[in-house]
């Protein structure tokens, strides 16, 4: 699987595709409009420690901070991918970070090769550095794919964090649980001036703990159980894989010690 990261995503939307993905997705006329409206003469400064420059015309990408950019995003990444994307979980898309999954390595950079075509261009570009191939090697059963995006050999990444939980390449969990362990730690070091206070009530300190830290260690866990659940299955497989392979050797044998009997 490789996990796609877009540089700068919403400062490289270009007004147009804006308008033209509005358009796609059947947006009533005075909603088109108003986000026009929003749009128009957009104008910005940079301040600095030297002063603050004159007025720049904003002229592409997507307001930041406000609520609606977002979404306005969602449906340009729907609008210019529909016919890209897959039933979950073969393509995953959460605003800018999207997931192209594949049984074959083939098959992923099929896709990726797709989606880089598609994305850049209308101005939006992948990150190179950032953009992370993670082969799923249940049990041993295969070896890594290389996966290349313009020609540049994407590393091979052992385990990816995404959406804040740790994806092992090997179908286990048990670097996820310790850096859901390690996480929990460092909120409760962030806190400990009050949790450790024996002035502080036990009630707020529950309240605390509660509210800040067990959040932060129970994240994810559904997930890590299911991961937990299939890796009998996988090691099962591999296990099958060696068997065969011994037979395999073996009835090789037997027809070599024959061809001299």
């Amino acid at each position: 699987m490789v996990f796609v990261d877009l540089e700068k995503a919403y400062d490289r939307v270009p007004r147009e595709v804006l308008w033209w993905a509005l358009k796609m997705k059947g947006m009533p006329g005075k909603y088109v409009r108003l986000v026009r409206a929003m749009y128009r003469a957009s104008r910005t400064c940079v301040r600095s420690a030297a002063g603050t420059t004159g007025s720049i015309d904003v002229a592409v990408g997507l307001h930041q901070g406000s609520a609606l950019s977002p979404y306005l995003f969602l449906l340009i990444m729907d609008a210019l991918t529909s016919d890209l994307q897959d039933e979950a979980p073969w393509c995953m898309l959460f605003a800018d970070d999207i997931v192209l999954v594949g049984e074959e390595g083939i098959e992923v950079q099929s896709r990726l090769t797709g989606w880089q075509r598609r994305l850049e261009s209308v101005g939006l570009k992948i990150s190179r550095s950032k953009t992370e191939y993670l082969c799923c090697d249940f049990g041993g059963l295969s070896s890594p794919v290389p996966m290349s995006l313009d020609g540049a050999i994407l590393p091979i990444c052992s385990d990816v964090k995404y959406l804040g939980s740790l994806i092992q390449g090997d179908g286990g969990i048990d670097r996820a649980v310790q850096h859901r362990i390690n996480a929990g730690w460092m909120k409760w070091r962030q806190v400990t001036a009050t949790t450790c206070d024996p002035r502080m009530p036990i009630r707020l300190k529950g309240k605390i703990y509660k509210s800040i830290i067990r959040p932060v260690v129970m994240y994810g866990t559904p997930v890590a159980a299911l991961a937990a659940a299939a890796a009998p299955a996988a090691e099962d497989k591999k296990e099958e894989k060696e068997t065969k392979k011994e037979e395999s050797e073996s009835d090789d044998e037997d027809m070599d010690f024959g061809l001299f009997d």
